[in-house]
């Protein structure tokens, strides 16, 4: 058996490593981070520097796809349940979505809001890097 075959092709290994990555990004910018024992439709809560408890849905995009006539990076994230009951989480069980996009590493922070009632979102690239919600973790303090 090869384990890093079997890490590679394991959506739950990727999940736990965006949601490590995401808990990280969050204690070194000072914020209280703490992890439910079981997966209730939000990844993490995390403590505002106001005293405010916010719950984070963790979500990965693989590989990015080229897309289009300048076959830029594009990367697409499922917004359902990973229970495999394929509900749409809609925000109804979190306050932000933290969408990792691994290459480049990259983590959007986006208000459960400004998605609601998507099943997926994507965004090329170029508009990741110019986006205001790309490394938007002081947006929990606003």
């Amino acid at each position: 058996m090869n384990i890093q075959n079997e890490v590679k092709n394991n959506n739950s290994y990727i999940a736990r490593a965006g949601e490590s990555f995401v808990a990280g990004e969050f204690l070194i910018r000072g914020f209280s981070v703490s992890v439910p024992i079981h997966d209730i439709g939000y990844d993490m809560v995390v403590e505002s520097k106001s005293g405010k408890f916010l719950r984070i849905q963790v979500k990965n995009s693989g590989n990015s796809h080229m897309r289009g006539n300048y076959k830029t990076p594009f990367y697409r994230w499922s917004l359902k349940r990973g229970d495999g009951g394929g509900k749409l989480d809609a925000g109804q069980f979190c306050d932000y979505y933290a969408l990792v996009a691994w290459h480049p590493k990259m983590v959007l922070i986006v208000p459960s809001k400004d998605l609601k009632d998507k099943s997926t979102f994507g965004m090329s690239l170029g508009k990741i890097e110019n986006s205001k919600y790309l490394f938007d973790y002081d947006a929990l303090n606003r």
